[in-house]
């Protein structure tokens, strides 16, 4: 890659950095305030898309643990932590974890491969896998869980579905995630 291409990127990616910093007031200006996603407070229950068309709510997971991850296809993190699951999912195949990957709102603005093509390059062991639910999150529930719009963040829900808290980066916090599914 040539200097100038270079230069251009740095500039593009201090750009995109800036205005996911400004993302956060964008979000809170919709019409009247959503409800908040809270540690130890109930997981708002939220709709979305599912890659097949499929409508679900996250109560519908009510009774498993949840990890209800968001994500951007251009996102290199994403990746990363796409691939990394994809690696160790037998793993997890020992605790009773759902894991629910949302697409945040229009990408965040950004371009990127659509969802399925992103499982399929990063993630093809779990584009079918039973517990594993890949969608697309709308505007309300991306500025309900993700009101500063951070690419690469998951909540953890236990059985009763309250939030135990959020984290980012699960190639970097795996562990952190599978501790949390074998308590539950």
């Amino acid at each position: 890659m040539g200097v100038r291409a270079m230069f251009r990127r740095r500039c593009l990616a201090m750009l995109g950095a800036a205005l996911l910093l400004a993302a956060g007031p964008l979000w809170a200006a919709g019409d009247g305030e959503p409800p908040r996603a809270e540690a130890g407070r109930p997981a708002p229950d939220v709709t979305f898309t599912t890659l097949d068309g499929r409508t679900l709510r996250l109560s519908d997971f009510r009774g498993r643990p949840v990890m209800l991850w968001f994500i951007t296809t251009w996102c290199p993190s994403c990746t990363a932590s796409a691939r990394e699951l994809d690696r160790r999912i037998e793993e997890l195949d020992e605790t009773d974890l759902a894991i629910v990957v949302l697409k945040l709102y229009e990408n965040l603005g950004y371009e990127g491969p659509p969802l399925a093509r992103f499982v399929e390059d990063n993630a093809p062991g779990l584009r079918d896998h039973p517990r594993v639910v890949w969608g697309e999150a709308d505007f309300e529930t991306s500025r309900i869980y993700d009101p500063q719009a951070i690419t690469d963040l998951y909540w953890l829900i236990d059985r009763d579905g309250i939030l135990w808290g959020s984290e980012r980066a699960p190639a970097a916090t795996f562990t952190t995630i599978l501790d949390f599914a074998e308590m539950q």
